[in-house]
């Protein structure tokens, strides 16, 4: 039989941070959780396994951030540690 939660998956979330930097981050650091992307696994640093099956299978391919520039650089900066492509409207670079 085969296994249908492999499958990809296409999601969205809208939200609207009022141009406020701080919404912006808590808004995608909200979304991030609520897709399974911080997998509670993979905080243990000895669970190979977990990081293992995270690398082969990502849930989670890109961010697309907010419009102004303010909060697109700041969601940026607080995504940064991670290896997820964040594309923005309004920014030039983060």
């Amino acid at each position: 039989m085969r296994n249908v939660t492999k499958r990809p998956r296409i999601g969205l979330f809208a939200g609207d941070s009022c141009s406020r930097p701080k919404e912006a981050i808590s808004q995608s650091l909200r979304f991030l959780d609520a897709v399974g992307f911080h997998d509670p696994t993979e905080c243990l640093l000895n669970n190979k396994e977990a990081l293992r099956k995270r690398s082969e299978a990502p849930r989670l391919i890109a961010v697309l951030s907010p419009k102004d520039s303010e909060s697109a650089n700041s969601v940026a900066q607080a995504l940064k540690p991670y290896n997820l492509p964040i594309a923005a409207f309004s920014s030039s670079s983060a």
